[in-house]
């Protein structure tokens, strides 16, 4: 039997091969989950980025905060870019997001 190695990425909402050649598989959130989620995000003032195929979008107005740990980490991994609008910005209405994230130091915020 063959080796396969393989990527898997946003909890395993997308999967390339080691060498980033093939996608193996991939499940985008859906357009209308995606603007219900970010409307209600907005609403709070909790930190949220947004996973795209190669890009972590955060907004604008957390850049300040972005955890060094948490940009060094994630971003050996991919691009760390800013949003000032995650509901309309073509990066992100244009391809495909595979995960929000959701970070708060105050656990009782998040739920």
């Amino acid at each position: 039997m063959p080796f396969v190695s393989a990527i898997s990425s946003s909890n395993g909402a997308r999967i390339v091969s080691a060498d980033g050649e093939s996608i193996l598989y991939e499940k985008p959130i859906c357009r209308e989950l995606y603007a219900e989620l970010v409307c209600s995000l907005e609403k709070t003032r909790l930190f949220y980025c947004v996973y795209g195929s190669d890009t972590i979008y955060i907004p604008n107005s957390s850049a300040v905060h972005l955890d060094p740990i948490f940009a060094s980490a994630e971003g050996r991994f991919c691009k760390i870019e800013t949003s000032d609008d995650f509901l309309n910005d073509a990066r992100l209405t244009d391809n495909p997001v595979f995960k929000i994230n959701v970070l708060d130091r105050d656990t009782e915020a998040i739920s």
